[in-house]
């Protein structure tokens, strides 16, 4: 009875306060985080125990020197994905060799912070090494959902229109933004 709608409604407030947190850095006590898409996506630094306790200075770890010799750099990645029998992709397709080596670059961050974390373990990546990572190899064929968001807000905004001018904006931007990654996906 009493119990079982107490967990509920803490169980929602939960859920509202995780999602308040996508699109926004609000959440961030270290100022380099950056806004997310994803729910998961939207940890600060200074929520991981292990970063904090290695971390030896206020700097973002993601400004280290090492984190950029060993998580962004392209040969590094390279050797790290032949360690694991995965060769990159060499056939012009961009977006594949990223993809390789964003997924080494994570691992890589994984092994810095964690060391072996054995099979099927998963870990949530703070905001500013998800960003840092994506920056430096960006996915060719998608559109971040906020940028598109952003963009109709900000046309909204100047418009100050209702909520009918809103959501037609967003549809228009995103149809643009499908358009977009479409033709470039057919550019050799």
């Amino acid at each position: 009875g009493a119990s079982n709608a107490s967990s509920a409604n803490e169980t929602e407030a939960a859920e509202a306060s995780s999602s308040l947190r996508v699109g926004n850095v609000l959440w961030c006590s270290c100022i380099h985080c950056t806004p997310m898409d994803n729910e998961d996506d939207c940890c600060c630094r200074q929520e991981i125990n292990e970063i904090v306790r290695k971390q030896k200075h206020a700097q973002c770890i993601t400004r280290s020197r090492k984190f950029k010799d060993v998580c962004l750099n392209r040969a590094v990645l390279g050797v790290a994905l032949a360690q694991r029998g995965t060769t990159l992709s060499g056939k012009g397709d961009k977006d594949a060799t990223n993809r390789q080596l964003r997924y080494a670059a994570y691992r890589q961050f994984a092994f810095l912070t964690w060391r072996r974390m054995g099979r099927h373990k998963r870990r949530i990546l703070p905001s500013c090494v998800l960003s840092a990572i994506h920056t430096k190899y960006p996915s060719e064929n998608r559109v971040q959902a906020s940028n598109i968001f952003q963009a109709a807000f900000k046309k909204w905004l100047l418009r100050g229109g209702g909520i009918l001018t809103f959501v037609v904006l967003l549809i228009r931007s995103a149809v643009v933004a499908s358009d977009i990654t479409t033709s470039s996906s057919l550019v050799t």
